[in-house]
């Protein structure tokens, strides 16, 4: 066997290790983290979007859920575009939510994961930013 072929199987052997299961989210977080966990974030409601932001990250997950567990979401949210009269307006809230999941079609796949809300502990309504200490 020459050099090449050494290096072209050692080049393979470490991309396949390195390769990432596309049935579960790509932030290091849902990899570690146990599920249903209960989460600070912001969320946004418009046109085509369902986001949650957790404080403190750098990633956004697609929201969905059971309606009677949306909608105060979707209403504290849509409340902050009417005062603002401007759309995509975020709402801070503690959800619970299961394990992230990376959507491959459809709006969802655009973000770094999908995930289910399964219940909302708090929602502060009249707030749209994290807390600093988060």
């Amino acid at each position: 066997m020459n050099f090449k072929n050494i290096l072209a199987a050692c080049c393979c052997v470490w991309l396949f290790g390195c390769a990432q299961d596309m049935n579960t989210a790509s932030s290091a977080e849902s990899d570690t983290a146990t599920y249903p966990k209960s989460v600070l974030g912001l969320y946004t409601y418009g046109h085509e979007v369902s986001v949650f932001e957790p404080c403190g990250q750098s990633f956004a997950w697609w929201m969905s859920g059971a309606e009677n567990v949306m909608q105060p979401l979707i209403a504290a949210s849509t409340a902050w575009m009417d005062k603002k009269q401007q759309p995509y307006q975020p709402v801070l809230a503690r959800l619970v939510v299961g394990k992230p999941v990376k959507a491959t079609e459809g709006f969802p796949a655009d973000y770094d994961g999908a995930v289910t809300v399964e219940k909302i502990e708090a929602l502060f309504a009249d707030q749209q930013v994290c807390p600093a200490n988060v």
